[in-house]
């Protein structure tokens, strides 16, 4: 579910290209605080139903520039697990440049993400996100697939022989 934080305002659903013209995908779907469009500056909140390992969303001010972006992290009783915050660049000329925010947490107790934007320029907090993504299970850092191995066998025993040829010189 998507909502507004602690506003009876409703939201927009917009499109780039179509109805928003930022740095997003071409076509990507984004949900909107309407601040542009008169609503009371707030945060986006998406709540889940069931406990998660992490989210994050695409994310952007309607101001070009430099914004400072932030993610808030909630358990199931809206407790804050976590917060993170970065800068970004708002570039309406080059799509695909839109900045990422995520978290994860070691645990499956993301119940609910809210997403922040403020133009460094004007301080003005009227943002989009889009495509949402959601972390349903553990995040296991870098394990080698099979192939790597494969070529590692080859440079490892290339690598010795050179060794060896260089140490009868």
């Amino acid at each position: 579910m998507v909502g507004l934080d602690g506003t009876g305002q409703g939201f927009y659903n917009l499109q780039q290209d179509v109805t928003w013209f930022g740095g997003f995908q071409s076509g990507m779907g984004l949900v909107y605080n309407g601040a542009g469009f008169g609503n009371t500056p707030t945060g986006i909140v998406v709540t889940f139903d069931g406990g998660n390992y992490g989210a994050g969303a695409y994310i952007q001010t309607d101001w070009a520039g430099l914004f400072t972006a932030t993610e808030t992290l909630y358990d199931s009783s809206f407790q804050v697990i976590g917060t993170y915050t970065t800068t970004g660049i708002s570039n309406y000329n080059d799509p695909g440049t839109t900045l990422f925010i995520g978290m994860l947490d070691s645990n499956p107790e993301v119940f609910a993400a809210e997403f922040w934007a403020t133009s460094n320029q004007t301080g003005y907090p009227s943002f989009a996100i889009g495509t949402l993504g959601i972390r349903t299970t553990p995040y296991a850092p870098g394990i080698p697939e099979p192939v790597t191995f494969l070529l590692l066998g080859p440079a490892l025993v290339g690598m010795g022989m050179l060794k060896r040829r260089l140490a009868h010189r």
